[in-house]
């Protein structure tokens, strides 16, 4: 596993390329079996997304949370919470590359849900700035992640990811405690908590790269469902 992005990498592929696979990253390798590299993922993404506690922004409260999207249609037939993923056009796209997924398009759908899929991140109380892994979702981390999301390939089946984006037109910030947007008020923890526990963020969308086999998603190289 990557110390920086957290990509996983079978041994013998971090030793073939001699440094992670995620673009510009300058990451080392922290050794982890099979069964305990999920626990270790997991606690190193909770940990990036403990900070940070102040906006840098507008220096108002950041809360941690999640973001989730209304109910989707999923592969079972029922409906469930999450992002919806959609292919789209990629800066730094050569004409063969860019015709390759052109004509594979023509017979795939261009987007697809990611059922009970929840990113967690943090957000301002005042300005709505989104943080991912304590870094701010601004143009340069946007512009990174667009770049990151090129000649990835899936952990799962080895496919060849989609670069797009997660839209979150419809998607909401829920705060995981009770914000104190109107301590002044009477009953204000009952408000806070059950009505404006919850908003809508800044951006629109996130580059990411995702798999149409077995939906394998991921942000600037960081695994965010199904890993």
């Amino acid at each position: 596993m990557c110390s920086i992005c957290y990509a996983g990498h079978h041994t013998g592929c971090w030793l073939r390329n001699g440094r992670c696979s995620t673009f510009r990253c300058t990451g080392s390798p922290l050794h982890q079996t099979g069964n305990s590299y999920l626990r270790a993922l997991e606690t190193a993404l909770e940990a990036a997304n403990a900070e940070p506690l102040t906006c840098r922004l507008c220096s108002q409260r950041v809360y941690g949370g999640r973001l989730l999207a209304k109910r989707t249609p999923a592969e079972s037939g029922r409906t469930e919470s999450g992002l919806t993923f959609t292919i789209g056009k990629n800066r730094g796209f050569d004409s063969q590359r860019a015709s390759r997924f052109l004509l594979r398009g023509l017979f795939r759908q261009r987007s697809w849900s990611l059922p009970g899929c929840q990113l967690r991140c943090r957000s301002c109380g005042s300005c709505r700035m989104l943080y991912l892994w304590g870094i701010p979702i601004d143009e340069p981390f946007i512009a990174a992640a667009r770049e990151a999301a090129l000649d990835r390939y899936c952990s799962h089946c080895g496919s060849s990811l989609y670069p797009g984006e997660l839209r979150l037109n419809d998607v909401r910030f829920w705060s995981d405690t009770t914000p104190e947007f109107h301590s002044e008020w009477f009953l204000h923890n009952v408000l806070d908590r059950f009505i404006y526990n919850r908003w809508a963020v800044s951006v629109r969308s996130v580059p990411a790269a995702s798999c149409v086999q077995c939906r394998y998603t991921e942000i600037a190289g960081r695994p965010i469902y199904r890993f």
